[in-house]
């Protein structure tokens, strides 16, 4: 069978094997077309192939793009009756699609029953915080990332810029480019200053 999704033509067969839909998925999650890529993983669900630990991650990815309410809920539900719940890429890609569907709560029951948790995942959940503007919810999940071990880097150090941008706090943007040098990672920070002062 050929598919034709917006200028992107896959070619599947019901041989295909796992890895050829998980490929396919990917490619149309990352190509910016995440409704398409739900409609691939239905197939792929109606063709008899059993998703794994490498096909959540990127339908989560597809439904956190699309912010779906109801396939967010649909896949959670298949992620829950998979083996792969308690997986740390599939838990981290469910942080994700939570906080950036708005619906943090949800995100930070799943990251609080977390057994492991490394950077990513701490990273998706404090996206969600920074984008939000919850800067005390940040600023707390900040203090117990850094309590339990695990080192901030780069990329948490942009999405605190995230956050100063959300609240327009140049006090906030002193801190986190304190924080930043102090942790090792010098970045210029003119841009962001440079956002507020519009």
């Amino acid at each position: 069978m050929v598919i034709h999704y917006s200028g992107v033509t896959l070619c599947i067969n019901r041989f295909s094997n796992l890895w050829t839909w998980n490929s396919n998925i990917r490619h149309l999650v990352n190509q910016g077309h995440a409704q398409n890529a739900l409609v691939l993983f239905r197939q792929m669900k109606q063709s008899g192939v059993t998703p794994n630990n490498s096909t959540f991650p990127f339908v989560l990815k597809a439904c956190a793009k699309h912010s779906h309410r109801r396939n967010s809920q649909i896949i959670y539900a298949r992620v829950l009756k998979s083996c792969f719940q308690s997986n740390i890429f599939v838990q981290t890609a469910m942080v994700d699609m939570y906080a950036k569907c708005g619906h943090l709560d949800d995100a930070h029951n799943v990251f609080v029953e977390m057994p492991v948790r490394d950077i990513a995942s701490w990273n998706a959940m404090l996206l969600g915080f920074a984008q939000s503007g919850f800067l005390d919810r940040l600023s707390c999940l900040l203090r117990h990332m850094r309590l339990s071990g695990i080192r901030p880097d780069t990329v948490t150090v942009l999405l605190l810029i995230d956050a100063v941008l959300c609240v327009k706090s140049l006090t906030f943007l002193g801190a986190v480019h304190s924080f930043g040098i102090r942790i090792g990672v010098h970045m210029d920070v003119s841009v962001a200053y440079s956002k507020l002062m519009k």
